[in-house]
């Protein structure tokens, strides 16, 4: 994902923030009792895809799908999630 304006740290700091604000709200919803934000950096030699990786726990594997996409629109990123 491609945010003109910001540079790398800025943009990183913005998804931090983002899953603190928004994704709380997200997690509390779903019961997660632990998140694990996965920079950017790593999750690329994981994937290669997102911006956003994180890591919950527990997660329902009925509520995956449903999760990874209310998660994303809330923090307005899209996110790869593992749990």
């Amino acid at each position: 994902m491609f945010l003109f304006g910001k540079n790398k740290p800025d943009l990183i700091e913005s998804i931090k923030e983002s899953l603190l604000k928004t994704g709380i709200i997200i997690f509390k919803k779903y019961k997660i009792e632990i998140v694990v934000y996965i920079d950017s950096e790593t999750n690329k030699t994981i994937n290669g895809s997102s911006e956003v990786a994180v890591f919950v726990f527990p997660l329902k594997k009925e509520e995956f799908w449903v999760f990874r996409q209310e998660l994303g629109e809330a923090i307005g990123y899209p996110v790869d999630v593992y749990s």
